[in-house]
């Protein structure tokens, strides 16, 4: 391009020159300013007009427009930019980048006419310019030797001048080129360059975006095909039909001549039995030899690569035989893709074409991502089938462990079984035995079809025989005679066979999980019999199922006795048992440890909690705390603690416990028994208050007694006037102890029961007493003895002198309860009223102060703060006695004497 800067104007005076030297210099400067002007206006509006072509074009290729329309949008514009009748072209290269096609600017003979022109350094115009990245500038194609050959295309279509310039993308990958033509010679200026690089740049994002969108629209129909193809043959089972519908749809999106699958047996035979073609090719249904098609093609396929030709004429390693076998099937292009298994090639996927044909990386993708669904879906075909043949076996053993789960009964679960496997063989007879460790046989435990003779033979057998089922046991493993007359194991029992009637066998042995025989399940049949692994798979199930039932009915039958044992030492021994898994935190509880903790049985789930809950809030933190002691120091849980049950009751439980651990030393498991120590606790403390009850009652009774021999010594004449005297009143006062002795400390002597129980003592039962008084009420423990001596007083005195000893005397004796007396206590009011007696003079022996009246008018009063009176009337004593009486009284039933 012409610089934009204006050169100054030259001083005429300084140069000497005349004044019309001067005016021309002036002119001749003036006129190159304006060239220069000029060339600044056009490239400003060439540069307008470059920005609006690309901007056309950009928003052409953004549309979705065809890479033809926005590419010819440039070449439009470089031609109107020129005027000077040049054409302009776009080539683009192929995937491999090895030759170009013709996309827009020149006719279509033309662009036939190149098509596929060669990319190379030796190559001339485009194909030199994409292969070198340089233009390649052609002035006139006539006196260029290399356009020797191709003239003729120069002067048939116009033109003797052509350039080429290389389309790169962003990245630097040369993906096409931009051509002029020119009909006159014609070499390029600054300009020109300046424009072609213009337009390759925006040709260069234009065809790099292109690409892009065509190849993520072929993802996207690649997908949508895989999707298509998958719900196709999702429903499909039959192995034909798979490869059928696949051949068909990927034939058809790859627009191929011909697909198949073919399979390849072990001897190199390929078979095809389906495939789809075009109108252009032929079926190839039948059998073919893998050889004749090329070492280097059966090599590629064995080994698990796909084999991809783009043309079986050219470059490629086949021998001419191999050739002409591909011709012989107008074979020129193809792909197939292999399956090995185990080892090796058990079928392919092909795709042919008739012309050669350059298939993309993506297309070979397909390929073997549709192969891979093929043998996918036949192979869940092939299971389906394998699964549908066992379905009646797996619905027989759905019905068979409903049976086991439902019954006890060992005997028809055995029968079911057999039953079930009779059905799934389709047997004629069949027997389950049971093995017996002491003897080392073979007992039939049930049996389908046999004759009585069969029965007899076998009912019960050494184990060691070298029958089937001896045989089965002895190895440890199924034995199948699948004809009895050919196997020569069978041959010492071939007689009895043919006897009961069967010419094949199976017996497979029931062992436990450890290894133990547990018996033998046993199928015959009346003609051989062979059987598929299936089968076996089917007969190891039910096997399998009954050795269980049989193991689970024995352990159920031990556990049951044993949990029977334990259940009856645990209720008998009043134990609460418990058995905390501390990972899981899931607790069992025995019935009797519900009970001890204060819940129904099964009203809560059993939980560290639940027990918690319910001990006293006074033991909880220690009973808690020993737990978490026993656990860290790994030593025994022993604790007492006292649980609340929901009434307000408390009860002591005696808690003792062991943790298992893990192989780090981590708590896993608690097991324990609580024990209920309350009655022990009761008894101990009840001992306690009695022992020292005794200890207080055996001071007062020595004093009692003490003063008593005192009392009676100084009223007595002589030594056996004591003597009577003293064991009459020890005789009474063994009778309050008595009544003491049978009470607890709740309980308490009545006045009833004393009474009742001296005059019963003294009079006998003649009739002459009359008891008269509310019965239960309560006295004082500490009055107990001083009141029964008194009344023991009384009444001797009555059988010596009063009522009880004269035949006319009466003896009556009241009693009354008031519920609130002196002190706001209950009081008891006693009156003794003797009758009928004759008494002495006022100044008789009998008429001196006793013991008993000291009692009643000394001691009582002293000791309980009683009030009393004590006189002698004209036929006889009156005595009346006012005491103190138990609080709990109040508080009891009193009744009616």
């Amino acid at each position: 391009m012409i610089s934009n800067e204006i050169a100054p104007l030259e001083d005429s005076q300084s140069a000497g020159a005349s004044p019309a030297a001067q005016l021309r210099n002036a002119l001749d400067e003036l006129g190159r300013a304006k060239g220069a002007l000029h060339e600044n206006e056009v490239d400003l509006r060439l540069k307008d007009a470059c920005l609006a072509a690309q901007k056309e074009a950009f928003q052409s290729e953004m549309n979705g427009a065809t890479l033809e329309t926005s590419l010819g949008i440039l070449v439009n514009a470089a031609v109107r930019w020129a005027n000077d009748g040049r054409r302009c072209a776009f080539y683009i290269a192929n995937r491999k980048g090895d030759a170009l096609s013709h996309v827009v600017g020149m006719s279509p003979s033309y662009a036939k006419a190149v098509e596929g022109f060669l990319i190379s350094p030796e190559s001339i115009s485009c194909g030199l310019a994409v292969a070198t990245g340089q233009p390649a500038v052609t002035p006139d194609v006539l006196e260029d030797a290399r356009w020797q050959p191709w003239r003729w295309l120069a002067r048939e279509h116009d033109y003797r001048g052509c350039w080429s310039f290389p389309v790169e993308t962003s990245t630097g990958k040369r993906v096409g080129s931009f051509a002029l033509y020119f009909r006159e010679p014609h070499t390029p200026d600054l300009r020109d360059y300046e424009l072609a690089s213009v337009i390759t740049q925006a040709a260069g994002i234009i065809i790099s975006r292109h690409q892009e969108n065509e190849e993520r629209v072929r993802i996207e129909q690649r997908q949508m095909f895989l999707l298509q193809l998958s719900d196709a043959l999702r429903p499909l089972s039959d192995a034909l039909q798979i490869q059928t519908a696949a051949t068909r749809q990927l034939g058809a999106f790859l627009g191929a001549d011909r697909v198949f699958y073919a399979v390849v047996d072990q001897q190199g035979m390929t078979a095809i039995d389906t495939d789809y073609c075009s109108d252009k090719a032929p079926s190839i249904i039948g059998r073919y030899r893998l050889d004749d098609f090329g070492k280097a093609s059966g090599d590629a396929l064995h080994a698990g690569h796909a084999l991809v030709i783009a043309d079986i004429n050219a470059g490629i390693e086949l021998t001419r035989r191999a050739v002409q076998a591909y011709d012989a099937l107008g074979v020129a292009a193809l792909i197939e893709v292999p399956l090995v298994k185990h080892g090796g090639l058990a079928a392919f996927l092909g795709v042919h074409q008739r012309k050669a044909r350059d298939w993309r990386e993506s297309e070979v993708t397909l390929v073997t991502e549709v192969a891979e669904r093929i043998w996918a879906t036949i192979e869940r075909a092939h299971v389906e089938m394998a699964l549908s043949a066992e379905l009646a076996a797996m619905q027989a053993l759905h019905e068979l462990s409903i049976i086991t789960a439902g019954s006890s009964n060992i005997t028809k679960l055995l029968k079911a079984a057999l039953d079930v496997t009779m059905a799934l063989h389709g047997a004629d007879f069949g027997n389950v035995q049971v093995y017996e460790p002491e003897t080392h046989t073979l007992r039939i435990a049930v049996q389908c079809g046999f004759e009585p003779m069969f029965l007899d033979h076998f009912a019960q057998v050494d184990a060691g025989e070298p029958s089937a089922c001896g045989l089965a046991l002895a190895g440890r493993r199924r034995k199948i005679v699948s004809d009895i007359e050919t196997d020569p194991d069978c041959m010492p029992c071939r007689d009895v066979a043919r006897a009961a009637g069967y010419r094949a066998v199976q017996s497979t042995p029931l062992f436990s999980a450890t290894g133990e025989p547990l018996g033998m399940l046993s199928t015959h049949f009346r003609a051989p019999r062979w059987f598929t692994e299936s089968e076996q798979r089917q007969t190891d199930l039910i096997a399998h199922e009954l050795a269980r039932v049989i193991e689970s009915t024995r352990a159920q039958a031990a556990l049951r006795e044993s949990e029977e044992r334990l259940r009856s030492a645990s209720e008998v021994g009043r134990l609460g048992l418990w058995d905390w898994n501390i990972a899981t935190g899931e607790v069992y509880w025995s019935d009797e440890h519900f009970r001890m903790e204060g819940y129904a049985i099964g009203e809560v789930s059993p939980s560290y909690e639940a027990w918690a809950a319910r001990i006293h809030p006074d033991d909880r933190a220690s009973a808690e705390a020993a737990v978490y002691r026993a656990m860290e120091a790994k030593q025994e849980y022993v604790q007492e603690f006292r649980v609340i049950h929901p009434d307000g009751t408390i009860h002591w439980l005696q808690g003792r416990g062991r943790f298992s651990y893990d192989d780090e030393g981590r708590p896993v498991r608690m097991i324990g028994a609580n024990v209920d120590t309350t009655e022990r606790r009761e008894w101990e403390e009840r001992q306690k208050v009695l022992i020292a009850e005794l200890q207080h009652r055996t001071r007062n009774l020595m004093c009692v007694v003490r003063s008593m021999a005192d009392k009676t010594a100084r009223a007595s004449a002589d030594l056996s006037d004591f003597h009577l005297r003293f064991g009459d009143r020890l005789d009474a006062l063994s009778r309050v102890q008595d009544l003491l002795s049978r009470l607890n400390d709740i309980n308490r002597v009545t006045f009833d029961d004393l009474i009742r129980n001296e005059i019963q003592a003294m009079e006998g039962g003649s009739g002459r007493v009359t008891l008269s008084g509310p019965t239960g009420v309560r006295l004082r423990s500490s009055t107990v003895q001083t009141l029964a001596m008194v009344l023991h007083e009384l009444a001797t005195n009555a059988v010596k002198y009063g009522a009880l000893g004269q035949p006319q005397g009466h003896l009556a004796i009241t009693w009354a309860l008031e519920p609130v007396g002196p002190g706001k206590r209950p009081w008891l009011h006693i009156h003794w009223r003797e009758t009928g007696v004759t008494m002495p003079p006022e100044n008789a022996a009998t008429r001196r102060k006793g013991q008993g009246r000291e009692l009643i008018e000394n001691a009582l009063a002293y000791q309980f703060n009683a009030k009393t009176s004590y006189v002698f009337g004209a036929d006889g004593v009156a005595c009346s006695i006012s005491i103190p009486v138990s609080n709990s009284t109040l508080f009891s039933e009193v009744g009616t004497a």
